[in-house]
């Protein structure tokens, strides 16, 4: 299994270890073949112009990625997107995440960005009957999902946390959370498609992180940009090893636990660990030489072999 470690000894090493997982892939040419059902969805809900145009600028390019956040800005509907100066915060803060985690090979111009609830700006439901709200709600559900079916992404990086909509239809894999952020899983669309699903959240978790706070809001955002560093090391079938992420997100929240790092770990705490991120135990678990394979997806399950296939796709 390819692999880049990320494992900084300490906070100081954070953003060269952070650089050195970046990946410099630009992607296919940009696509937009999935765009019918979310332009259908517009025309039924009657969407403004610029709310549809913004729309359909964020979810146009390349097929193998799709970033899923939770639902536009209110800014969408009176500011046409046409480059960074005009994006609202969240999307200007992954437009920064993006460049990074990509060599400035990818932004928000030629990556796809969904909504789990398109065209659905929390302006727009506010005016709505709970009962109307609810319907139009499980509407943009269905099309963002019929979306998906059409794109076929090999990764998605799902960065929305707010799990209120699933009552109402919204797929539970459009969800996450802060607590699984990094985590790597194997999903399929309704339709049999498979595809690699990493974990993280809403930019603006760290973004509103109070003032008094300015540890988990660094250590928050360092999360942020770890989990686009694993979307996109699983774009080129490479998985990112070490204790890193799981650091990050220890220290992202008060009162974090041990900083852990390879060289002073117990095999007692690696089988802990692997209990946590729910990872199979080999025969070999307790031996520390063999640590390495131990943070590794399983050799021929689900994900293993989807990044062996995107390794192979990708080049030697």
């Amino acid at each position: 299994m390819d692999h880049v470690t990320f494992d900084p000894a300490d906070w100081s090493e954070i953003p060269l270890a952070l650089q050195q997982c970046t990946v410099p892939s630009r992607g296919p040419s940009p696509i937009n073949r999935h765009l019918l059902p979310l332009q259908n969805l517009a025309e039924r809900l009657g969407a403004s112009e610029y709310a549809r145009r913004n729309m359909e600028y964020l979810a146009t390019g390349s097929g193998d990625l799709a970033i899923i956040l939770m639902e536009p800005s209110d800014k969408e509907e009176d500011v046409l997107y046409t480059d960074y100066d005009d994006y609202c915060e969240t999307i200007r803060l992954l437009d920064d995440s993006l460049r990074f985690a990509f060599q400035n090979q990818r932004d928000v111009k030629n990556t796809v960005v969904l909504d789990s609830r398109p065209l659905r700006s929390n302006r727009i439901r506010e005016d709505e009957f709970e009962e109307h709200q609810k319907v139009n709600d499980a509407e943009a559900y269905r099309a963002v999902e019929a979306a998906l079916e059409l794109l076929r992404p090999k990764v998605v990086v799902v960065c929305n946390c707010n799990r209120d909509g699933i009552e109402d239809g919204m797929p539970e894999y459009l969800c996450s959370s802060v607590a699984t952020a990094g985590h790597l899983n194997v999903r399929k669309l309704p339709k049999g498609y498979h595809y690699i699903s990493v974990s993280s959240f809403h930019p603006m978790y760290f973004a509103r992180t109070a003032e008094e706070e300015s540890m988990e809001k660094e250590m928050r955002e360092y999360l942020f940009d770890a989990t686009l560093l694993v979307g996109a090391n699983a774009l080129v079938g490479r998985w990112v090893s070490g204790f890193g992420i799981r650091n990050l997100r220890a220290f992202a929240r008060p009162d974090p636990d041990a900083w852990l790092v390879l060289s002073d770990v117990t095999s007692e705490d690696i089988i802990s660990l692997l209990d946590q991120l729910e990872i199979p135990k080999t025969d070999g678990s307790k031996d520390l030489g063999n640590r390495a394979q131990l943070v590794s997806p399983q050799e021929d399950g689900p994900l293993y072999n989807l990044l062996e296939s995107y390794r192979r796709r990708n080049g030697p």
